[in-house]
């Protein structure tokens, strides 16, 4: 699964997508539809473990969402479920990942 890279706050090149970053209870996750709000990604993941915080990661002329974000949760086990459940789910007509 992804390690997050903090320096960049860029998933690494080559990652899979979903998956776990340096932090081990935020969880990446890409491909998002460009529609997807936080309240969105927080009704998902809610329904399979305590969310703590959401981010969709936006453009900063335009506020777009730039389809990926992060996710943190309560804990490393919570984190590692909800990549399992949740990698290549079809969520707002997109497949996350």
């Amino acid at each position: 699964m992804m390690r997050h890279n903090a320096a960049h706050n860029m998933p690494p090149r080559g990652s899979s997508p979903v998956g776990a970053t340096e932090q081990p209870n935020v969880v990446f996750v890409g491909n998002l539809s460009y529609f997807c709000e936080e309240s969105h990604l927080y009704d998902l993941f809610d329904q399979y473990g305590h969310v703590q915080h959401v981010r969709i990661v936006r453009n900063d002329s335009n506020t777009r969402s730039l389809m990926f974000g992060f996710v943190t949760v309560g804990s490393p086990h919570e984190a590692r479920e909800m990549e399992r459940l949740l990698n290549n789910h079809l969520f707002m007509g997109r497949r996350m990942r």
